[in-house]
């Protein structure tokens, strides 16, 4: 079953019984043990160059439902003036050549 809400985006991780056994008005069968964990939806990067607008209205849908954005550096680059303290929303995509000129000595966007 879909609601539409935040327990919409989570996952029960434990057993449920296969069946419930009632006594008169009540239920005599023990409540489950579950643990209820959040079900992330990670944005990949597109494919094309969105331009600001749907950089803005992406990193404000992953950080409203609790997810990740991920972005290439040089997308970091480009928009980490406007990411903010929403760091935690993202993801850096980094290709073998990104890491390879950050132990080369090359910064981070940002620092």
């Amino acid at each position: 079953m879909y609601e539409s809400s935040a327990d919409a985006i989570a996952i029960h991780l434990g057993q449920r019984p296969k069946y419930l056994t009632f006594n008169g008005n009540g239920i005599e069968t023990s409540a489950p043990r579950l643990i209820r964990l959040k079900t992330p939806i990670l944005l990949d990067v597109l494919p094309m160059d969105g331009g600001d607008n749907l950089f803005d209205a992406m990193i404000e849908a992953v950080t409203d439902v609790g997810s990740r954005l991920t972005l290439r550096l040089e997308e970091l680059d480009r928009y980490g003036s406007r990411v903010g303290s929403r760091m935690n929303s993202l993801i850096v995509r980094l290709r073998a050549e990104d890491i390879e000129n950050l132990l080369r000595g090359k910064e981070l966007p940002g620092h």
